[in-house]
């Protein structure tokens, strides 16, 4: 609850009507297992067909083990398992561009792995470090988690999509527009404004990039798919 901004207030400044906060008792892995469940069932595969975890979180609950070795446990003991080991694992810190990484991550995996899957996982867990006071970041950030299953040039009769190009690029900053504090009794800082401004140019650097390495033109696109959530930032761009 922020005193500063009214339900109405915040649609209209950010288009974001709601964003999902961890139940008493969840936990990041807890989600990041439901979606990977979720994710190979649709896939028609077992947790033992997967080669890699790839994991891309801002907020492990760790920094030894990964969240994707965490998840891994889980999934083993769900699906009774007795040997654990049965695919590699790695978490990847990219903040809001993380499924992209993890995208290219997989993508140059299964180039040389054309038989092998991997599972992709996004994990965060932000909603303990957010002041409900701060009209800058309590209406924005959240928690939840997506798998997604990846599978190599052997697998594409099965295919439903598939990765054509991934662009990506990184701006050098020190914390001052946007940080998520290592300690847990910090809170999250934004500099909203100069963020909107960064994330615009940026998004539509990128698009153009990734249209170019992909052989069509912007214009042609039937869809776009943000990965930014903030609906002022995606009618600017």
């Amino acid at each position: 609850s922020c005193p500063e901004m009214q339900p109405a207030d915040i649609i209209k400044k950010t288009g974001v009507e709601s964003r999902p906060w961890l139940a008493e008792g969840e936990d990041g892995v807890g989600l990041a297992e439901k979606a990977a469940l979720q994710a190979l069932q649709l896939a028609g595969i077992g947790v033992q067909d997967i080669d890699l975890i790839v994991c891309s979180t801002g907020s492990p609950k760790y920094h030894t083990p990964s969240m994707a070795t965490l998840v891994q446990g889980r999934l083993a003991a769900s699906a009774g398992i007795s040997d654990d080991c049965f695919a590699a694992a790695v978490d990847i810190n990219a903040a809001c561009s993380g499924y992209l990484y993890g995208l290219q991550y997989a993508d140059d995996y299964l180039a040389r792995r054309p038989a092998q899957r991997v599972l992709l996982l996004t994990i965060e867990v932000l909603s303990p470090q957010v002041d409900p006071a701060d009209p800058s970041t309590a209406p924005i950030f959240g928690d939840a988690a997506t798998a997604t299953v990846l599978g190599g040039q052997a697998y594409q009769d099965d295919w439903q999509y598939s990765v054509d190009a991934v662009s990506m690029a990184a701006q050098g900053e020190d914390g001052t527009i946007l940080r998520v504090p290592a300690d847990p009794n910090e809170k999250i800082f934004m500099d909203g404004p100069q963020v909107f401004i960064k994330a615009v140019s940026m998004m539509i650097r990128m698009l153009r990039e990734a249209c170019e390495a992909a052989g069509v033109a912007p214009e042609d696109l039937d869809l776009i798919v943000p990965h930014q959530a903030n609906q002022r930032i995606i009618n600017a761009v």
